[in-house]
């Protein structure tokens, strides 16, 4: 049986015999950016009518290239320091 399939028969028997309204997995690579080896899948099942979107949502974010990250941050260091409410170590 394949990953996928793995995957997919775990969503199922979590719908169908624990009852979660939403079940949904999320493949996990060896490399960033969706690019390389599916290691394995975290697999996500909730109730909550949220869940879902919030999970895509933190998932999505986390496969990011770190290069955006690194600009976010950066940016708020500056608003940090131009507030002068915390004092920051210079990098």
């Amino acid at each position: 049986m394949h990953r996928e399939e793995r995957a997919m028969l775990v969503v199922d028997r979590l719908r169908g015999e624990l009852k979660y309204k939403y079940a949904r997995p999320y493949p996990i690579y060896q490399r960033e950016e969706r690019e390389g080896f599916c290691m394995y899948y975290m697999i996500h099942a909730s109730d909550h009518p949220a869940a879902s979107s919030l999970m895509v949502r933190a998932y999505d974010r986390v496969l990011k290239p770190k290069e955006e990250f690194q600009m976010a941050f950066a940016n708020f260091e500056e608003l940090i320091r131009a507030t002068d409410e915390v004092d920051l170590p210079a990098r």
